[in-house]
């Protein structure tokens, strides 16, 4: 399966594993409808978008099946919340980052994902 290991501070790599791999262990025990998903504004959203389609990616080519749903929750501002605004993602952002996952559940060929990707370069 491919991951970037990135440790919490106060946890080593080996402790994410179990965590990593939880839908890999759930298919491999015959549960095929599986949701996917990234939570935007903890890292650049096009980082978390290439994740999660090389994730159905990777269910595809193991189980001959992707995720059945992808899930696009995103942290946004509140009164009263420490929120550090580095990666967040504004509105027409987040947008081209929903609008490019939607494809490739449904094709995942080098080639659509590269027109698609200049494709919301122009959004």
């Amino acid at each position: 399966m491919f991951f970037l290991p990135v440790p919490h501070r106060d946890h080593p790599v080996e402790l994410y594993q179990p965590h990593i791999s939880a839908l890999d262990r759930a298919m491999e025990a015959g549960i095929d409808d599986v949701g996917i998903g990234a939570l935007f504004g903890l890292y650049d959203w096009r980082f978390e978008v290439l994740g999660l389609i090389r994730h159905v990616n990777h269910f595809e080519a193991v189980y001959n099946v992707g995720p059945h749903t992808i899930s696009f929750p995103r942290l946004k501002r509140a009164s009263g919340v420490k929120y550090d605004p580095t990666w967040e993602v504004s509105d027409k952002d987040f947008t081209k980052g929903r609008t490019v996952n939607g494809y490739p559940v449904f094709d995942t060929s080098e080639d659509f994902l590269d027109k698609l990707f200049a494709l919301s370069s122009a959004l």
